[in-house]
């Protein structure tokens, strides 16, 4: 996932304007996951902790909050992928916040929280509310609109599969990026949907071709995708020597 919002990002530095540093903060899923399971332990002070979140070094992931944090009269756009299990779900935490120019009450960040499965997922909002509760202790003094406790599912598109999740939290990603950018999000339904199918017929290739590797790595190959042929004719060369 972090490679794909690197090329949303990538994409969006070659037009005019360019979004400002640190105004659109995207958090890696991995990185949260490490520090969420200290911050839920109680875990969090002393060396571990400080060098866990980047405090130590002002790196990482406190480096990646600081305009949230210090430029409180800034705008900002901070996007949290949450992954959750026991289903494995993506859904997204986005925090707003308007620039202001009252020096005496910055603007707080508004809260909002996304889920494409039509039922939402109670395990992903649980998870979500509990990366809230840390965003909201990594951005003091900065202030949120609504507590992790208040925390509901968006009204939103929702998928129609089951796979499809991470996608459409990477587009969500997207619409953020180009709000910050100054321009109204341009995906129009067509295009999302061919994007999705496009998506959706890739990982379903994937998903049988893995089937097939694991349960007959000598039958014929499965050429619905180039890769996949000659990755089997790489296992084929391997799993058909003799010792």
């Amino acid at each position: 996932m972090a490679v794909c919002w690197q090329a949303v990002v990538l994409n969006g530095s070659r037009k005019e304007p360019e979004v400002q540093p640190d105004q659109v903060v995207w958090v890696d899923p991995q990185t949260i996951a490490a520090v969420l399971r200290e911050f839920q332990a109680g875990n969090t002070e002393g060396a571990v902790w400080l060098d866990l979140t980047g405090q130590s070094t002002d790196d990482g992931l406190w480096r990646s909050l600081r305009r949230a944090r210090d430029s409180q009269h800034k705008a900002c756009t901070v996007l949290l992928p949450v992954h959750s299990l026991a289903p494995q779900h993506w859904t997204l935490l986005v925090l707003c916040r308007p620039a202001s120019s009252n020096e005496c009450s910055p603007a707080a960040f508004s809260v909002q929280y996304f889920d494409p499965l039509t039922q939402p997922s109670p395990a992903a909002l649980e998870q979500a509310k509990a990366s809230l509760r840390l965003l909201a202790m990594l951005i003091q003094p900065a202030q949120l609109m609504a507590q992790p406790a208040e925390l509901k599912v968006a009204a939103s598109r929702k998928q129609s599969d089951g796979w499809s999740c991470g996608f459409w939290v990477l587009l969500w990603c997207e619409q953020y990026y180009r709000l910050a950018r100054g321009e109204a999000p341009k995906l129009c339904k067509a295009q999302w949907t061919e994007r999705l199918q496009a998506q959706n017929k890739f990982l379903q290739s994937l998903m049988l071709f893995r089937q097939r590797s694991q349960h007959k790595p000598c039958s014929q190959p499965y050429h619905h995708h180039p890769r996949f042929s000659q990755s089997w004719q790489m296992g084929q060369a391997n799993c058909c020597k003799t010792s």
